[in-house]
C-alpha cells in the first residue's frame, strides 16, 4: 500500500543537470512546484509578463547550485538573463519545460 509518506517522498521536486555548450556550462535545474509553474507568466501583482521576461523568470526560479540547492540567480538578474544568447537560453528553457511537464505551447496560453 502507498502511504502518505511514500507520496510526499516521491512527489518531492526533482533536479537534473543540463549541458549548455553555448555557455560552456553544466547547470542544475530543479522541478518547480505546481504553484510556481502557474505563476511563471505573471508578476507579483498578477499582471501577465512578456515571453522574454517569463523565460528569464523561469531560469531564475529553476537554476540552482548543485551542492546547496539554492538559487543561482535572483529577480535582479532578469535584465542580464534576457540578454543571454538565444541558442543557450532556448536549450535551457526546453530542459526546464521538459522537467516540469510543460510544453512551450501551454506556457503561451
Amino acid at each position: 500500500m502507498f502511504s502518505k509518506d511514500d507520496l510526499i517522498k516521491e512527489a518531492a521536486p526533482k533536479t537534473c543537470s543540463v549541458e549548455v555548450p553555448e555557455w560552456k556550462a553544466t547547470l542544475t535545474i530543479r522541478e518547480l512546484s505546481a504553484e510556481e509553474v502557474f505563476d511563471l507568466g505573471k508578476d507579483e501583482h498578477g499582471k501577465e509578463l512578456d515571453q522574454k521576461t517569463s523565460t528569464a523568470k523561469g531560469i531564475v526560479m529553476s537554476v540552482v547550485d548543485p551542492e546547496t540547492g539554492l538559487p543561482v540567480f535572483t529577480e535582479a538578474d532578469i535584465p542580464a538573463i534576457k540578454k543571454f544568447g538565444a541558442s543557450g537560453t532556448m536549450r535551457l528553457q526546453k530542459a526546464i519545460n521538459e522537467l516540469n511537464g510543460v510544453s512551450t505551447e501551454a506556457r503561451k496560453n
